[in-house]
């Protein structure tokens, strides 16, 4: 299994896990387990997870509604290099203490400042 199908399938548990939460109206922070996020590196191919974390927002969002974001179902968000960087996106807050960035932004900001943060060397 390649990495993308391994990052597909993972979304895929993701999104089936996270669904019941939302039906039955329970508070994550209630629940008997720690949500975790894990995203991997991988320099500019950071643009193969932004854009399935988008998908997995949008679907979050169908749920709950506009204004639900990745880091209200996650307890705890980590990543490796430029999955750190989706990471500080997704969890860093604004003045309102809701998520800075929402995961759609994360592919835009890839194509508008990758030439900066992963210059071609040599």
């Amino acid at each position: 299994m390649n990495n993308i199908n391994l990052v597909i399938v993972s979304l895929v548990i993701a999104i089936v896990a996270i669904q019941p939460l939302a039906q039955e109206q329970t508070d994550v922070g209630e629940a008997n387990f720690v949500t975790v996020l894990s995203i991997d590196g991988g320099g500019v191919r950071g643009i193969v997870p932004a854009t399935l974390l988008a998908f997995l927002e949008s679907k979050i969002q169908e749920i709950d509604g506009p204004d639900a974001r990745i880091a209200d179902y996650f307890d705890v968000i980590a990543g490796t290099s430029t999955g750190g960087l989706m990471t500080t996106m997704l969890a860093a807050p604004n003045e309102q203490n809701r998520p800075m960035f929402a995961a759609k932004d994360i592919t835009n900001f890839y194509f508008q400042h990758s030439p900066r943060i992963f210059p071609k060397i040599g």
